[in-house]
C-alpha cells in the first residue's frame, strides 16, 4: 500500500510538470552544454527542473519494476497554427468588399416571403417591398426577386413539410448536413510561428503614408475628392518601386521585398489600363485610410440653363434692393415700413444672412446605423456685414449667435427667468389655436424643463453664443422665424434680409413683421443655396468637420464612464452634450471668419458683392476695391458660365434697368422665387476642389490643445480628463430585473390580447361583412384615460361632478313643445351647425332652437339654420328659350346652343355648356348684356391674361369703375377643374375684395387662380395680395359637378351685385 501510495504521488507529479509543460506549448529543453552560453538564473533554473523530472521519472521506474506493473504511455500533440477542426470561419466584414456568400436556411426564405408580402401591402409596390427586404437583411436583387416567384414558394414549402414529417436527415428549415450541425468551435484560430494571419498585404506601407497624409489634410480642413487621394496614392507608389528596383539592381531586395515589388507593378498597370478597377479601388482606399465619400451640397437637379436663370433673377433683385437701400431719397418701393427713416440711418444699414444647418448632434457608436430619427435638430446659423452702405470705411463680416432648435413646444429659454416666469409677452398661432402668454405669468413645468435645469447647474454654457429655443419639428417655422428677426433688430436696427426660400420666412405673417421691424427682405433663388448660399460655401463643412472631432472625444470620454460603471457604453447623450456640440460648431465659425473673413469671402464668392453703392446710391464695381482684391468671385460650383453678364441690367451711370414685359414674363415661368419644397431634391456628382491654405497644422484647436496637455504632468492630464468623464451623461441602463418583470408583463399582455382576439373573432364568425362593419361606429376627439387614471379617487369623483354638471344643464334647458316645425323635413345651411347639408326631421322646438334629428343623432340648432326648401338643386341643363325677354335675344341664344349637347349626369361641364349657362344668367339678370360695372372672365380669357398681361375692354372698364366686380373662371388641369375666383374692387381704395371659391380644392387650381389674381391687382394698380382660403364651406362628394357649382356660386355674386337676396344653398 506504501508504495502504491508513492507511485501515485510520483505520477501526479510527473502528470503537473507534463501539462505545465503542454500549457506552454513547448517540450523540456535539453540541459546547455557549459562554456558554450553564459549561466544565467534563468538556464540555472531550467537545469533545476530537469533534474526535479529525471529524479521523479526514476521513483517511477523503480516502483512501477516493485509492484510489476506496465506503464501506459500518452502522447502529448502540440499545438499547431491554423483554424481548429470544425470551428466557423470568424472573419472580420471588410468596408465596401463583397461579403462571403451565405445561405439562408428554409425558415429564414419563408420569413422573408412574409416581409416581403407585408411591405407590398405598406409599400403598395413589389419593387419597393423588393428594396426594403435588400436594406433590412443585405440580399441582392436576384434573391428577392426569386422569393416573389410561386414555384419558388411552392419548392420551400414542400421542403419544410418533408422535414416536419421525417423524410429528411436535416432538422427543419436547415441548410447544413447533419455532420455540420453537431460541430461546434473549439478555440480561435492560432498563427504560426513568425507568421501572420490572413493574406499579406504588400501595399500596405503605401497606403498606410497615403492614410496619414489624407488625415493631416482632413484636419485642416481641405475638402479632398477620391480623385485626391488615389494621385496621392499613385504617386507614392512610383516612388515605392523606384526604390525597391534600386535595391533589387544591387542585390539588397530580400524575398518579401521581391513579392511587394511585383505587387505594386502590378497594382500600377491595372490603374493605368482598367477604368472599372480603378474606380472599385478609389473606394477600397477611402475604406483604408478612414475617410467617408460625401456627395456635394447641390440640392436640385437643374439644367445649366435653368440655374443661369433663376441666379440672374435673384441677383437682379439683389441689386435692385441694395440701389434702393442706399438711395438718398427715400423709395416708396422699399419693402419697409418707414422709407423716410431709412433713409436717415442709411449708413448704418447691415446685411445678414440666415440658413437653417441640420445636424446630428447626438454621437453614434460608428459600428452600426441608428433607428431614432429624432437625433437630428436645426441649427439656425446667422451672419452679418456692418459698414457696406458706408463707403468710407471697410465692410466688415461677423458671425452671429446660433440658434439652436430642438424638440418640444414653441418656446425660448431666454425668455424663461430663473424663478420660472414669463419674461415677455409672445402671442402666435399655431394651426387654429392661438397661444397667449403674459409676462409674470408662471411657466408649465414641463416646458423645457431638462434646459432649465441645466442652466441653473451650468450656466457657464449659456454665455449667448448658442441660444435655445424648441418646435415641436426642431425645424424653423414661421413663429422661430419671427422671433429671430426680432432678435437680430436689437442688434442692427435696420438691415437688408438675405434668406432661401423656405416657407417659414416667406408668409404673410413673417413679411410684415420683416417689414415693421425695417428687415428689407429679399431671396436666394430655389434650388441654387448650395452655389451662393454664404452658410453653404464656406462654413456647414468646417463646422461639421469640428462636431465632428468633438464627438469623438466624447465617445472616448463615455466609453471611459461605462468602464467605471461596469455596465455596456449605451452613448447616451443629455442636453448638456447637445448644446456643447453646438458650441464647437459655433466656435470653429468665428475662428474661421476671424482668421479668413469668411463671411466676406463667401459672399464674394457667391456673387452678391459684384457691386457696392456709393454715397448717392449708385452701383459701383467693387473688384478693384482693396477690401475685396484677395476675394474672387466664384467657386467650385459657381463657375464662369453663371457668372458671364453679371452686371447687363446696370447701366453704365449705375442704375439697375426697369423691368420689361419680357423680363416680367420670364419672371413668372421661372418658379425661381417658390419654397424649395416644390422641387425634387437629389444629390449630385459634382466633386469640390480644394485651395491650400497656408495655415499650419497645430494651428487646429484640438492639436493646439494637445500641445498644452502634454506639458503638463501626466497625473494632471489624467485629473482633467477625469474631470470631463465625471461630466459625461451617465451610461446605465434600466435593472435586469426590472427589464425580465417587463418582458413577463409583456408576455401575459400578449397572452390576453390573443385570448381577446380568438373570442372576437368568434363572435364575428356569424355576421356578414357589411353587418360587422355597420356594428363598428368610429368615433374621435375622445382623450383615452391611462389605467392608473380610472382606480384614482379623485378621478372618479371627478368623472362624476361632470355628469352631475351634464344632467343639471339638460334640466335647466328649455321645455321643448310640439310646434309648427314638428315632424317636417328641413334642411341644414347654417356654416357652424351641426349636421351641415343634410335633410333631417324636426322634432320639439322652443322660441330660438328646434331639436333635429338625423340617422339616429339628435341635435340643437337655432331655427336660422335650417330651411324646409328640402328640394335638390336643378341646374340649367339647356337653354329656356321661352324665358327669354326679346324674340331677337331667343333667336341669338338658339344659334349660339347649336353646338350644345345635353348634359348627362357624372359628365364634366364643357366649356360649351358652361358659356351656355352664363349666356342663360345674363339673359336673366341684365336683358343679354353684362353690367357695365361687372365683367365675366371666360376660361379661354383668364388663360389669355396670364400669357399677355393684358385685359379684355369690358374688364377694364369694370376694374376702372367706381365699384367693379370681375367674375373670373379658373380651369385647371391636370385633372380639369373649375373653380371661381371674384375680384371686387374700388376706385378710391388701394385694396381689392377678392373671394375665392372652389369646392374640391387643389394645388393646380390654387396656383392657376394665383396667377390671375396676380395680374388682374397689376392691370388694376392695386395693392398685391395672396389668394386667400376658399370661401365656400360645401364640398363636393364627387368629381364631376365643380363645374356646376361655378355657375351655382357665380349666380349668388351675380345676385348680391345686383342688389337681390341670394337664394339659399
Amino acid at each position: 500500500a506504501k508504495l502504491r501510495a508513492a507511485l501515485e504521488n510520483a505520477l501526479a507529479e510527473l502528470d503537473k510538470a507534463q501539462g505545465l509543460d503542454y500549457l506552454w506549448g513547448k517540450a523540456a529543453e535539453a540541459e546547455a552544454k557549459p562554456g558554450l552560453s553564459p549561466d544565467t538564473a534563468s538556464d540555472r533554473q531550467k537545469q533545476q527542473q530537469a533534474e526535479n523530472m529525471q529524479n521523479l521519472q526514476q521513483k517511477a521506474s523503480q516502483a512501477v519494476e516493485k509492484l510489476e506493473l506496465e506503464p501506459a504511455l500518452g502522447v502529448l500533440k502540440k499545438r499547431r497554427g491554423g483554424r481548429p477542426l470544425g470551428s466557423k470561419q470568424k472573419t472580420k466584414a471588410v468596408p465596401h468588399l463583397r461579403k462571403k456568400r451565405c445561405d439562408v436556411t428554409a425558415r429564414g426564405k419563408l420569413s422573408m416571403m412574409e416581409e416581403l408580402d407585408r411591405a407590398a401591402v405598406t409599400h403598395k409596390s413589389k419593387t419597393a417591398a423588393r428594396q426594403h427586404v435588400m436594406r433590412q437583411y443585405g440580399v441582392s436583387n436576384s434573391f428577392c426577386f426569386n422569393l416573389q416567384k410561386d414555384y419558388h414558394r411552392q419548392k420551400v414549402t414542400n421542403f419544410l413539410a418533408s422535414t416536419g414529417r421525417g423524410h429528411s436527415a436535416r432538422q427543419a428549415g436547415s441548410h447544413l448536413g447533419l455532420v455540420h450541425l453537431v460541430s461546434k468551435s473549439n478555440g480561435r484560430r492560432l498563427p504560426d510561428p513568425g507568421k501572420v494571419l490572413g493574406r499579406p498585404d504588400f501595399l500596405l506601407p503605401v497606403w498606410s503614408e497615403t492614410r496619414a497624409w489624407a488625415l493631416n489634410e482632413e484636419a485642416s480642413q481641405h475638402v479632398l475628392t477620391n480623385e485626391d487621394v488615389l494621385m496621392d496614392f499613385q504617386e507614392r507608389l512610383d516612388k515605392a518601386i523606384a526604390v525597391r528596383q534600386a535595391e533589387k539592381e544591387k542585390g539588397l531586395l530580400d524575398q518579401t521585398g521581391e513579392k511587394e515589388l511585383a505587387a505594386m507593378v502590378q497594382k500600377k498597370d491595372t490603374l493605368a489600363s482598367k477604368p472599372k478597377q480603378r474606380s472599385k479601388y478609389q473606394i477600397q482606399l477611402l475604406a483604408k485610410c478612414g475617410l467617408r465619400n460625401r456627395s456635394c451640397q447641390q440640392t436640385a437637379n437643374l439644367s445649366k440653363e435653368d440655374e443661369k436663370a433663376r441666379l440672374d433673377l435673384s441677383w437682379r433683385l439683389w441689386d435692385l434692393l441694395l440701389e434702393q437701400a442706399a438711395s438718398p431719397t427715400p423709395q416708396p418701393d422699399l419693402p419697409v415700413a418707414s422709407p423716410e427713416q431709412w433713409t436717415i440711418k442709411r449708413a448704418e444699414t447691415a446685411i445678414t444672412m440666415s440658413d437653417q444647418v441640420p445636424a446630428w448632434l447626438k454621437p453614434t457608436p460608428g459600428k452600426a446605423l441608428t433607428s431614432v430619427v429624432r437625433l437630428k435638430l436645426a441649427s439656425e446659423q446667422s451672419k452679418a456685414v456692418q459698414n457696406f452702405f458706408a463707403p468710407d470705411r471697410q465692410p466688415v463680416g461677423v458671425v452671429m449667435p446660433t440658434i439652436l432648435v430642438t424638440y418640444g413646444k414653441h418656446c425660448r429659454l431666454e425668455n424663461i427667468s430663473q424663478e420660472g416666469t414669463w419674461i415677455k409677452s409672445e402671442c402666435f398661432q399655431v394651426g387654429s389655436q392661438t397661444v397667449r402668454r403674459r409676462a409674470g405669468q408662471r411657466v408649465p413645468g414641463q416646458v423645457m424643463r431638462t434646459w432649465r435645469k441645466l442652466r441653473q447647474t451650468q450656466p457657464h454654457l449659456f454665455d449667448g453664443s448658442v441660444r435655445v429655443w424648441c418646435q415641436p419639428a426642431a425645424v424653423v417655422d414661421s413663429v422661430i422665424y419671427r422671433w429671430q428677426l426680432e432678435l437680430e433688430s436689437e442688434e442692427h436696427s435696420q438691415a437688408v434680409q438675405l434668406v432661401d426660400m423656405f416657407g417659414g420666412a416667406w408668409t404673410t405673417e413673417s413679411m410684415h413683421a420683416a417689414a415693421l421691424l425695417q428687415r428689407a427682405q429679399t431671396g436666394i433663388a430655389a434650388g441654387c443655396t448650395g452655389l451662393t448660399q454664404v452658410t453653404d460655401i464656406g462654413f456647414a463643412q468646417p463646422a461639421k468637420a469640428a462636431l465632428k472631432r468633438w464627438q469623438e472625444d466624447l465617445k472616448q470620454r463615455m466609453r471611459e464612464k461605462a468602464r467605471q460603471q461596469k455596465v455596456q457604453c449605451t452613448y447616451k447623450t443629455g442636453p448638456a452634450d447637445i448644446l456643447e456640440a453646438a458650441r464647437q460648431m459655433h466656435a470653429r465659425m468665428v475662428q474661421l471668419n476671424e482668421t479668413e473673413k469668411t463671411v466676406l469671402r463667401c459672399m464674394r464668392q457667391g456673387g452678391w458683392f459684384h457691386f457696392r453703392p456709393d454715397s448717392e446710391g449708385r452701383l459701383q464695381d467693387c473688384g478693384s476695391q482693396e477690401w475685396c482684391l484677395d476675394f474672387p468671385e466664384g467657386n467650385a460650383k459657381l463657375g464662369s458660365d453663371h457668372l458671364r453678364d453679371r452686371s447687363r441690367w446696370v447701366d453704365k451711370t449705375g442704375k439697375v434697368l426697369p423691368w420689361t414685359e419680357a423680363d416680367s414674363k420670364t419672371f413668372d415661368e421661372s418658379n425661381a422665387f417658390e419654397p424649395e419644397s416644390t422641387y425634387l431634391l437629389g444629390q449630385t456628382d459634382i466633386h469640390l476642389s480644394f485651395r491650400a491654405k497656408p495655415n499650419l497644422l497645430a494651428q487646429s484647436e484640438r492639436e493646439l490643445r494637445e500641445v498644452i496637455l502634454r506639458q503638463v504632468h501626466p497625473n494632471e492630464r489624467r485629473r482633467l480628463f477625469q474631470e470631463q468623464v465625471d461630466q459625461t451623461t451617465s451610461q446605465t441602463k434600466t435593472d435586469r430585473q426590472q427589464r425580465k418583470e417587463k418582458r413577463i408583463k409583456n408576455a401575459k399582455q400578449d397572452r390576453k390580447r390573443r385570448k381577446l382576439l380568438k373570442e372576437w373573432r368568434q363572435q364575428q364568425a356569424s355576421k356578414t361583412k357589411k353587418q360587422a362593419l355597420q356594428s363598428v361606429v368610429p368615433k374621435v376627439g375622445q382623450k383615452k384615460k391611462k389605467k392608473a387614471d380610472r382606480k384614482k379617487p379623485s378621478q372618479v369623483k371627478k368623472q362624476q361632478k361632470k355628469d352631475q354638471a351634464k344632467k343639471a344643464q339638460r334640466r335647466a334647458a328649455e321645455p321643448g313643445s310640439e310646434g309648427h316645425l314638428h315632424g317636417k323635413q328641413a334642411r341644414v345651411i347654417g356654416d357652424l351647425a351641426p349636421l351641415l347639408g343634410k335633410i333631417v326631421v324636426c322634432g320639439k322646438q322652443t322660441d330660438s332652437q328646434v331639436l333635429i334629428n338625423a340617422d339616429g343623432v339628435h341635435e340643437w340648432v337655432s331655427h336660422t339654420d335650417i330651411t324646409l326648401d328640402v328640394r335638390d338643386r336643378q341646374f340649367p341643363l339647356v337653354l329656356d328659350l321661352e324665358s327669354f325677354p326679346s324674340a331677337a335675344a331667343s333667336e341669338e341664344a338658339a344659334a349660339s346652343a347649336k353646338d350644345l349637347r345635353l348634359y348627362k349626369h357624372e359628365d364634366l361641364l364643357t366649356d360649351s355648356q358652361l358659356e351656355a349657362g352664363i349666356r342663360e344668367m345674363s339673359y336673366r339678370f341684365s336683358h343679354g348684356a353684362e353690367p357695365a360695372s361687372l365683367c365675366v372672365l371666360r376660361p379661354a380669357e383668364a388663360k389669355q391674361l396670364i400669357q399677355t398681361h393684358t385685359l379684355k375692354a369690358a374688364a377694364k372698364t369694370a376694374m376702372d369703375s367706381q365699384a367693379g366686380l370681375v367674375l373670373a373662371v379658373v380651369q385647371s388641369q391636370p385633372p380639369r377643374h373649375w373653380s371661381l375666383l371674384v375680384v371686387e374692387t374700388v376706385r378710391d381704395s388701394p385694396e381689392a375684395k377678392v373671394r375665392y371659391y372652389d369646392t374640391l380644392p387643389g394645388e393646380a387650381a390654387y396656383k392657376e387662380a394665383s396667377a390671375v389674381l396676380k395680374v388682374l391687382l397689376q392691370t388694376a394698380k392695386k395693392q398685391a395680395q395672396p389668394l386667400p382660403a376658399p370661401v365656400s364651406l360645401l364640398r363636393q362628394t364627387d368629381g364631376f359637378s365643380c363645374g356646376l357649382w361655378v355657375l351655382l356660386y357665380m349666380e349668388q355674386e351675380w345676385r348680391r351685385w345686383m342688389g337681390e337676396a341670394p337664394q339659399p344653398l
